[in-house]
């Protein structure tokens, strides 16, 4: 982790200032499904999954491909965002 921004933050997707905004990781798109590394400013070693979904109903081939996604990012979340 930088001073400011932890070692997976994707710069152009982070609101984060000192105690407001998020940290964001660079987003694994699937179709119209973002996926991505999250944490909150105030407390940047508590790394979440952020989803951004434009639907509820996904073809069974993008649901595959977002639950393998998921489960990377789950893995890499679980590490503190370690790859």
């Amino acid at each position: 982790m930088s001073e400011r921004h932890p070692d997976w933050c994707y710069l152009a997707r982070c609101t984060a200032s000192e105690q407001s905004g998020a940290h964001r990781g660079q987003p694994a798109i699937v179709e119209n499904v973002v996926l991505s590394l999250y944490s909150d400013a105030a407390n940047p070693s508590v790394v979440l999954v952020e989803i951004r979904a434009g639907t509820g109903i996904l073809a069974a081939r993008v649901a595959y491909a977002v639950g393998r996604t998921l489960t990377a990012l789950a893995k890499q979340a679980n590490s503190g965002g370690a790859r």
